[in-house]
């Protein structure tokens, strides 16, 4: 079963793109901040991380910077999902899509499949 790292500061948000994995057969794993997500994957590596990018504690952006920079992580395809306008950092792939919110449920689904496949890389799915 594929395993899933759910990372959002939003309960709402967090229960909701979590049942829609869960139901659509994905294993899924809640953390609420970036550091809460950095313990998950010490237990455990995920085979995707999905990151909000506004959290408290860690935000996105540093929690994909140290997912990159741990050789064991660094293949872990992320999605990052923001509603703030964001450029990628230049010299470094930190996440693999972008999903701009709020994401329609059909589009995040889409974007997961994909990730978990390996058919996308580096896309804008906003």
């Amino acid at each position: 079963m594929t395993r899933v790292l759910l990372v959002d500061d939003e309960p709402d948000l967090l229960e909701a793109w979590s049942f829609a994995l869960e139901y659509s057969g994905y294993e899924v794993e809640r953390a609420r901040d970036g550091r809460e997500a950095i313990a998950a994957m010490q237990r455990s590596v995920p085979d995707l991380l999905i990151t909000d990018l506004m959290m408290p504690g860690m935000d996105g952006e540093a929690l994909c910077r140290n997912v990159r920079e741990r050789p064991e992580w660094a293949a872990v395809p992320i999605v990052l999902h923001t509603s703030a306008h964001v450029a990628r950092p230049a010299g470094i792939v930190l996440w693999n899509a972008l999903l701009r919110k709020p994401a329609s449920m059909a589009q995040f689904l889409k974007t997961v499949a994909e990730l978990t496949q390996g058919s996308a890389q580096g896309e804008d799915h906003s």
